[in-house]
């Protein structure tokens, strides 16, 4: 069975402000790096988690293993704020 694909929540609005980049979802804001955007925009609901951490080794040439180990991180806090499913 493939793994599940990660999904933006659709409520939730990408904003830029200043200069940050900010999720926001029911008058909540999370900020987000340049990483964390291009993560972001793979949440596509179509991609699976490895497919999106191959494509952020190929685009920032940084290790699998690592760029691994940070979008899990990243993605437990999406789900604990609730933008991601």
């Amino acid at each position: 069975m493939p793994a599940a694909a990660p999904t933006r929540i659709p409520d939730v609005r990408f904003q830029k402000i200043g200069g940050r980049t900010l999720l926001i979802r029911r008058n909540r804001a999370f900020e987000i790096d340049e990483v964390g955007v291009r993560i972001w925009q793979l949440l596509d609901g179509q991609r699976p988690l490895e497919e999106v951490i191959d494509s952020l080794a190929r685009e920032f040439d940084a290790p699998r293993e690592v760029l691994a180990c940070d979008c899990a991180e990243f993605l437990d806090r999406l789900r604990a704020e609730e933008l991601v499913q």
